[in-house]
């Protein structure tokens, strides 16, 4: 279900690539520095050292056997966690009742370079004030491209 999307982010790193290049050529290395941002991809290694450095922590890792943020809420529902910080929206379509959006130091709008502060979503109030069912939120969420 999620093939579409995953192309949609192949073809825009490729087009990012080719206008990191061209940028250098240029010698304009702001922009290429933006391009080349745009092309960072999650290796394995990097996964692991990740892993590894949040165990040496203290904490531990569960991996999700697929998407993370269903085994995010399931955990949240069970009463494991408080809330689910995440940028990845889709955790309120799978039903989180308390999420966390731009939980980082460094947030910034893209557009306005502003900071940003930290935003939790209630989702049980965020379905009464748009007056909207799950089911009728999630098709909205389907109709304004989530994936």
């Amino acid at each position: 279900m999620k093939m579409h999307e995953l192309h949609k982010r192949k073809h825009l790193r490729e087009k990012a690539n080719e206008e990191q290049k061209k940028a250098e050529e240029e010698g304009n290395l702001e922009d290429a520095k933006k391009f080349a941002k745009r092309q960072v991809r999650i290796t394995k290694e990097i996964t692991e050292q990740c892993k590894k450095l949040v165990q040496d922590m203290g904490f531990p890792i569960i991996e999700a056997p697929c998407e993370a943020e269903s085994t995010c809420v399931a955990m949240l529902k069970k009463g494991y966690v408080y809330a689910i910080a995440s940028e990845d929206t889709d955790c309120l379509t799978h039903g989180s009742p308390t999420f966390i959006k731009n939980f980082t130091i460094t947030k910034k709008d893209k557009k306005s370079k502003k900071d940003l502060d930290p935003e939790i979503v209630h989702l049980p109030t965020l379905l009464d004030e748009l007056k909207l069912t799950m089911s009728e939120f999630i098709d909205v969420c389907i109709l304004c491209g989530c994936d």
